[in-house]
């Protein structure tokens, strides 16, 4: 069984046409999670912002906002897609999977493991 505690940090950039952070914007970015997890929260490491970290949107600060994601208890895929108006959204998708391990003893374990696909 995958550990819900096992968290992605996935940081969210507003790049220019070039691939060049834009570090003044402050845009409303809006996530969305599909798949074998789900948005655990958001920020953005602004000390003033206010903002539940609960819900699926968060302004950029300094040009980035960052997503948590937490992994299904099963095996599986969870994609996130970052929009915002303007813009085109982007898409990552990660592996929720279990490898396996070996503990003291030599004993075969399960650990959970995320790796990015796309």
């Amino acid at each position: 069984m995958t550990s819900r505690d096992d968290l992605a940090h996935v940081l969210v950039e507003v790049a220019d046409r070039h691939g060049r952070l834009v570090p003044d914007a402050a845009i409303e970015v809006t996530f969305q999670v599909d798949g074998a997890g789900e948005l655990a929260s958001v920020g953005n490491g602004n000390p003033h912002n206010v903002d539940g970290f609960g819900q699926p949107r968060r302004h950029t600060w300094h040009g980035q906002a960052l997503a948590i994601l937490r992994p299904a208890k099963s095996p599986g895929r969870v994609t996130l897609t970052a929009s915002a108006p303007g813009l085109r959204p982007a898409a990552m998708t990660l592996t929720v999977g279990q490898e396996r391990t070996r503990v003291a003893g030599g004993q075969p374990s399960t650990r959970p493991r995320s790796h990015r696909t796309g």
